[in-house]
């Protein structure tokens, strides 16, 4: 079967694809143009309070955001064609490549502001990451319900991977989980004295309710 990928809804659905093989380049591009302007040394971490706590050398201050969004890029590349489920991965591929897209976009960003702190602007660094991490989790919450069982996307136990019942109805509520949890963190933006609560207890919880959950499926289920 031959597609026209001249159609409108063959370069829709290739649109996150594209933006993949943009971001990685970019990056490069911005490292080249900020190097020699970084501060000695370049801050790479900061503490809760969002005092900085690490230092590196400017040119991992620089290096890190290519290389970490290279190897999402081999990953996004490489996990379809590993996974003993990529039939499974196929059958949501478009959800798939937009969960690499955003989470691309998410590292792009941090890079983005690691390298604008470290050519003198000083801002408060946790409060520009909030908004960026509750976009992230919540669509990480989109994405769990429409995912198939794979080992490498997803809330995968044990008991998720052992049935495709116990996976849908997992990430069903997980999905529900992480949405509430990126709304909530999306609020420490703006009550910055419960900043550290509302970033990061949402999702935890999020996380390790659809463990136990899991698991109560699976035996609910009568799994031995």
């Amino acid at each position: 079967m031959h597609f026209n990928t001249d159609s409108p809804i063959i370069l829709g659905m290739n649109t996150p694809r594209i933006l993949l093989f943009i971001i990685t380049p970019l990056s490069l591009v911005v490292a080249f143009l900020v190097f020699p302007y970084l501060s000695y040394p370049a801050v790479s971490h900061w503490d809760v309070t969002g005092v900085p706590n690490g230092f590196v050398l400017p040119f991992w201050a620089v290096a890190f955001g290519p290389l970490i969004l290279a190897m999402f890029l081999l990953l996004w590349w490489g996990i379809p064609k590993i996974d003993p489920l990529k039939k499974n991965i196929e059958s949501f591929r478009r959800v798939y490549d937009i969960f690499w897209v955003v989470g691309s976009l998410f590292i792009f960003y941090i890079y983005a502001l690691t390298l604008y702190w470290n050519i003198g602007h000083i801002f408060n660094i946790n409060m520009a990451i909030a908004p960026a991490f509750a976009f992230l989790i919540i669509t990480i919450g989109v994405v769990l319900p429409r995912t198939k069982r794979n080992w490498f996307i997803g809330i995968r136990t044990p008991w998720t991977l052992a049935s495709d019942s116990v996976w849908e109805k997992t990430h069903a509520l997980g999905g529900k989980l992480f949405v509430v949890a990126g709304i909530i963190s999306f609020f420490a933006f703006f009550i910055p004295f419960y900043f550290e609560w509302l970033f990061l207890a949402p999702l935890i919880v999020a996380t390790i309710v659809p463990i136990i959950y899991s698991y109560l499926l699976y035996k609910k289920e009568g799994y031995e």
